[in-house]
């Protein structure tokens, strides 16, 4: 919406669940929610310098407004009881990407030729690999990769990390569901977007990778 004056550009990813439909509904309710918060913040003022700690309070209360609304929508729809979704996003302004998250959608930073993870998978395998219990190849051949341990829509209170990236021309940012690296592994992304090419054309060979 140009009238608002956004600051900077606002990325998001959400990957859904739930029976009928319902994960569809929790993850365009997410990104939608994200966005209207993240809007009316602007007009009622939202800092374009401001330090790291208060952006990523701008994104935890957007990110926290979404939850309730999903949550609401659950509790008032009997069809849609339970249902839930993951949370990735970006806010890059100025040379600074803000990024959020809540479940295992990935956010990545590619610079230079080389691929970097930016999120933690919020899962039981990746709390595993955070404990030193298991080794990344080892979470690769892992039953039960999909298990979340946090999503919107839940009861439970969000923890809801935030990180700052200082981006440098040239860089490039990717946010994905596990649909993709679930599927494709790191090194695999990296050799692809080591191709280069237009962000279309980028994820299209992802997608048939």
């Amino acid at each position: 919406d140009t009238e608002t004056s956004f600051p900077g550009t606002l990325l998001a990813v959400a990957d859904g669940m739930g029976g009928a439909l319902a994960g569809e509904v929790a993850s365009r309710l997410a990104v939608e929610t994200l966005g209207s918060e993240m809007t009316r913040r602007a007009r009622a003022g939202l800092p374009e310098s401001a330090d790291e700690a208060a952006c990523g309070e701008v994104l935890k209360a957007s990110i926290e407004a979404a939850n309730a609304c999903i949550r609401g929508e659950g509790e008032n729809n009997p069809q849609r009881r339970g249902m839930g979704t993951t949370l990735t996003t970006v806010w890059v302004h100025g040379n600074r990407a803000e990024i959020a998250q809540v479940g295992d959608s990935r956010g990545y930073l590619f610079r230079a030729g080389h691929l970097r993870q930016l999120t933690k998978d919020q899962s039981l395998v990746g709390k595993l690999i955070d404990d030193g219990i298991i080794t990344e190849d080892e979470a690769e051949r892992m039953a039960g990769r999909n298990i979340i341990i946090q999503a919107l829509g839940t009861d439970e209170p969000l923890d809801i990390p935030h990180d700052t990236e200082v981006l440098h021309p040239g860089d490039t940012l990717m946010l994905c569901t596990d649909g993709l690296t679930g599927v494709v592994s790191n090194k695999d992304l990296e050799e692809e977007l080591q191709q280069g090419g237009k962000p279309p054309e980028i994820c299209a060979r992802l997608i048939a990778l």
